[in-house]
C-alpha cells in the first residue's frame, strides 16, 4: 500500500496554497495528465491480469499488484486535486488522449511487456517535456 506521510498533526488538514490562479490551471492540468496516466496503468494491468495464462506462475498475480498500486497512486492524486480545490477529470473517453498512451491490444506476454515499456518510456518523455532544466 502507498501511504503518504505528512509532519505535524495528522488531524491537521492539509495545506493549500493561496493565489496563483494561473499556476494552479497548470498543476491542475499537469495533475489530471497524470491521473489519467494512472488510471491507464490500472486498466492496462487488469488487463493483462486477465489475459495471462495461468502457466506463467508468478506473473499473473503480479499484473493485479501492480494495477492495486498504480489505482492507489491515482486515488492520492485525484484525492490532492480536490483538497487544492480542482476537480479529478476522469472521462473515460478522454483517458487515453490525456495520458498520452496508444493502446495496443497484445496477444502473448512478450507483446504486454513491449507495450508497457512503450507506455512507460512514452510517460517519461512527457514528464521530460515539462521538467525541462532549461525552465529554471
Amino acid at each position: 500500500m502507498v501511504e503518504f506521510k505528512r509532519r505535524g498533526n495528522p488531524d491537521d488538514s492539509p495545506r493549500v496554497p493561496k493565489g496563483h490562479s494561473a499556476h494552479r490551471t497548470v498543476l491542475e492540468a499537469i495533475l489530471n495528465e497524470v491521473l489519467a496516466r494512472e488510471l491507464v496503468c490500472v486498466l492496462r494491468y487488469r488487463r493483462y491480469f486477465y489475459i495471462t495464462k495461468p502457466s506463467h506462475v508468478g506473473v499473473k498475480p503480479s499484473f493485479l499488484r501492480y494495477a492495486h498500486v498504480h489505482q492507489e497512486l491515482a486515488d492520492g492524486i485525484a484525492e490532492r486535486m480536490v483538497q487544492l480545490g480542482g476537480s479529478p477529470q476522469v472521462d473515460p473517453s478522454d483517458l487515453a488522449a490525456k495520458s498520452q498512451s496508444r493502446w495496443a491490444a497484445g496477444k502473448d506476454l512478450q507483446d504486454m511487456v513491449a507495450e508497457d515499456l512503450l507506455f512507460v518510456r512514452t510517460a517519461i518523455d512527457g514528464a521530460h517535456a515539462r521538467v525541462d532544466p532549461r525552465d529554471s
